[in-house]
């Protein structure tokens, strides 16, 4: 169940344009995914993970998603639960942030 509640809030920062924090929590809930995941799992990925791939470039996805491998559960879960603001990225201050539809989608982790 930490899984699918850890994936569905990498989707939230996916929705609100956090990739950084989609990917950490993405690296962190599969992670800790004990057993096989829920139906919702690839739903999640397919509908708002999978898009933001394309707008992060492979290397910032890899290190995000593995700073939120490397993370405990009690953190990652306190990381899913604070707030975060909801602002758009800045490609420009972001070098691992590209346009949408600027190219295709990079490899990655993908659970």
């Amino acid at each position: 169940m930490a899984h699918e509640a850890l994936l569905g809030m990498a989707a939230l920062s996916a929705a609100d344009g956090d990739l950084h924090r989609a990917a950490r929590l993405a690296g962190a809930a599969h992670a800790h995914q004990y057993g096989a995941p829920a139906p919702i799992s690839a739903r999640l990925h397919e509908t708002f993970l999978n898009p933001v791939k394309t707008r992060y470039s492979r290397a910032a996805w890899n290190a995000a998603f593995a700073e939120g491998a490397a993370l405990s559960l009690e953190h990652a879960i306190a990381d899913a639960l604070a707030e975060q603001p909801m602002t758009e990225p800045d490609p420009a201050a972001d070098p691992g942030v590209r346009a949408a539809g600027s190219g295709p989608d990079p490899p990655g982790p993908h659970p």
